[in-house]
C-alpha cells in the first residue's frame, strides 16, 4: 500500500493480524501516515528525500525503525536495502536516460514485489 490509498492504518493492522506480509511505500510522504503504520510493517519503501523527511520527523533513521526490511531508492545511484537495521547493501541502478520520472517509485515497488513473490 502507499499514501494514495485510504485506511492505511486499518489495512496494515488487519494484514499484520492475518499474518500477511505488509509492505508500505511512503509516497506521497506524510509523516503522520507513516508513523501510524510503522508498527505493522514488514517492509518500508521510500526514496532518499522521504527517508530524510522521516528521519527529521521521528528523530531516527530508517535503520532504527525496527522494520525487517527497508529499501531507500536513490535515483540514478540505485537503492539501499536495510535488513533488520544491521545489514546494509547497496545496489547500483542500470544507466538510463529518463524521459519522465512520474511513477518511478511505484514502478520500482511493483517490480520489486512482483519479482520477490
Amino acid at each position: 500500500m502507499q499514501n494514495e490509498t485510504t485506511h492505511q492504518a486499518f489495512s496494515a493492522r488487519t494484514g499484520s493480524e492475518l499474518g500477511l506480509r505488509v509492505v508500505y511505500a511512503a509516497a506521497p510522504f506524510d509523516a503522520d501516515a507513516v508513523q501510524a503504520v510503522l508498527p505493522c510493517l514488514d517492509m518500508l519503501i521510500l526514496n532518499a528525500v522521504e527517508a530524510d523527511q522521516l528521519t527529521a520527523a521521528l528523530g531516527k533513521g530508517p535503520d532504527a525503525l525496527g522494520i525487517a526490511d527497508v529499501i531507500v531508492t536513490l535515483g540514478a545511484q540505485g537503492c539501499r536495502w536495510i535488513n533488520h537495521g544491521d545489514t546494509v547493501r547497496e545496489f547500483p541502478a542500470l544507466p538510463v536516460t529518463p524521459v519522465d520520472t512520474t511513477g518511478a517509485g511505484d514502478s520500482f515497488a511493483g517490480g520489486y514485489l512482483g519479482s520477490t513473490g
